[in-house]
């Protein structure tokens, strides 16, 4: 995958449910305020013994815009994202949780602000 500018980090322990939804909401909101082939979304999945790692694959195969971390061992949020991060190509490194607790309409306000240093 070519250098990106911004990486956004999905951390996600058994999230069968809602990754799907969640990675699509993410690229397309992406899509609304970056030019196509600046940004990237990084399922950090970690140890999960549902569907979601498979779901992971599928996404990622389908999309290149989406990229599948894989952790066989739980290592925890913080080890996820920390993997998650060390392989992400972004200049700009953020994250969202998978249940979408924050709002995605926040999502270009914090790019920005991290780009500026803010």
């Amino acid at each position: 995958m070519a250098d990106r500018e911004v990486s956004v980090v999905l951390p996600a322990y058994n999230e069968a449910d809602s990754i799907e939804h969640t990675v699509s909401v993410t690229l397309e909101t992406l899509a609304a305020f970056l030019p196509a082939g600046s940004f990237e979304v990084v399922v950090a999945e970690d140890g999960c013994d549902d569907r979601t790692p498979a779901i992971a694959d599928r996404l990622a195969a389908a999309d290149d815009r989406v990229r599948h971390v894989h952790g066989d061992e739980r290592l925890g949020r913080g080890g996820a994202l920390e993997r998650a991060f060390r392989g992400s190509d972004g200049d700009v490194l953020v994250y969202f949780d998978t249940d979408l607790a924050t709002d995605m309409r926040h999502l270009e306000e914090l790019v920005d602000s991290v780009r500026v240093g803010g």
